[in-house]
């Protein structure tokens, strides 16, 4: 069975600044990123909005708390929160094309989750 990761690794999932796709300032070509690099910046954008919803202060009680709006917008929430729906909007159009979420899932097992999407299973 394929890893996850292994296509994330390799040079030609990197945008033009080094980042993978892991990275959620990534910004390669969404529509060529193989499903591994796509499931990777999923997850990096989901977990940096989290980390954006809360703040952890050392020396306050509580030691965590929610984010103000004001605090939300200068780390830029919009934007990402945006860029997973564009990403989110990539996956759905990617089921559609290979017929189905189940079809998509399969991909998982296969060389096809490293390689570089071209619209078929």
């Amino acid at each position: 069975m394929t890893t996850l990761g292994a296509a994330v690794d390799s040079d030609e999932e990197r945008d033009e600044a080094g980042r993978h796709p892991g990275a959620p300032a990534w910004n390669g070509n969404l529509e060529t990123l193989s499903p591994a690099g796509l499931e990777q910046h999923d997850k990096g954008l989901v977990t940096h909005i989290g980390n954006l919803t809360v703040l952890y202060g050392v020396l306050t009680e509580p030691a965590w708390r929610v984010r103000t709006p004001e605090e939300r917008r200068a780390d830029r929430f919009e934007q990402w929160v945006e860029r997973l729906a564009v990403v989110r909007n990539e996956r759905s159009r990617r089921e559609g094309q290979v017929g189905g979420l189940d079809v998509y899932l399969k991909l998982f097992s296969t060389p096809a989750w490293n390689q570089p999407w071209t619209g078929k299973p």
